[in-house]
């Protein structure tokens, strides 16, 4: 199995195609405050949030091609950041034995709650490799926005590139919309930056690589304090068992990481 540091190292490293296709969408003010919060929440330029909220939305119409399953993004990150809070209580719990403290009473109840973190992490996991569903924006949803725009002036633009298989995928997307590019790309973009999470409404094969690294990283963390309070625990102490089920698990769930970044790179590398 590929570990998922070698398999994001790989993909980050992977020479970019060269972006030739340009569209020139406008927006009204209004429109563009949308743009420029949305922008700013996901860390990305003015022009880089609208090319990857446009090629987001163009794959879910592309037959049997790859889809971003934003929903499913979205949730993994929640589990990450719930199983990282767990994480730190459970660090603290370790800490507090390996500088010489006594078993606190709540341990069992500890560990099943952690337990619990790692279970919804696992699920989201196996959910980006076993669900076909397509994402939130279909043609449907683009035509919708793009026939509701508001109208007046669109003084502002941004000139957003993309490769030939970006553009073939957006271009195909606008033909069953009816609508030009431009239009399309505009209208996905406002979609995502309305959406409830526009980081998980643009997200690509990069920001699935990266929370299933964030996974990988805490349940990593986990299985490491977890072999440690092993050592401070007995046989006969009642955390054991559970404690030892957890180990076991973390292991399972981490070679599902590993085997999904895999499926997760390899299709991300036929649509990227």
């Amino acid at each position: 199995m590929i570990p998922i540091a070698d398999v994001v190292a790989r993909y980050r490293l992977r020479l970019p195609e060269p972006r030739l296709h340009r569209v020139a969408p406008r927006f009204n003010d209004a429109e563009w405050c949308e743009i420029s919060r949305a922008s700013t929440l996901c860390e990305k330029k003015h022009g880089g949030f609208v090319a990857a909220a446009a090629v987001a939305a163009s794959r879910t119409s592309e037959p049997g091609g790859h889809t971003s399953h934003p929903h499913l993004v979205d949730q993994l990150m929640r589990d990450n950041h719930a199983c990282a809070r767990a994480g730190r209580t459970f660090n603290a719990l370790v800490r507090h034995l390996n500088s010489g403290g006594t078993l606190p009473h709540h341990t069992d109840r500890l560990l099943h709650h952690v337990a619990h973190r790692v279970a919804q992490v696992d699920t989201a996991v196996t959910a980006l490799t076993t669900t076909h569903a397509t994402g939130i924006h279909s043609p449907v949803d683009i035509g919708g926005s793009h026939r509701h725009r508001l109208s007046g002036p669109r003084t502002r633009r941004v000139s957003p590139r993309f490769s030939n298989r970006e553009w073939a995928s957006i271009t195909a997307a606008a033909t069953l919309c009816r609508i030009p590019p431009g239009a399309y790309t505009a209208a996905a973009a406002l979609l995502a930056a309305r959406s409830d999470n526009p980081r998980a409404a643009i997200a690509d094969t990069r920001a699935q690589l990266e929370e299933l690294m964030e996974a990988n990283r805490l349940l990593a963390a986990l299985a490491n304090n977890t072999t440690q309070l092993l050592r401070h625990l007995n046989p006969d102490d009642t955390p054991h068992d559970r404690a030892l089920r957890l180990l076991h698990t973390l292991g399972d769930v981490l070679d599902r990481i590993d085997a999904t970044a895999t499926v997760v790179a390899l299709e991300g590398h036929a649509h990227p």
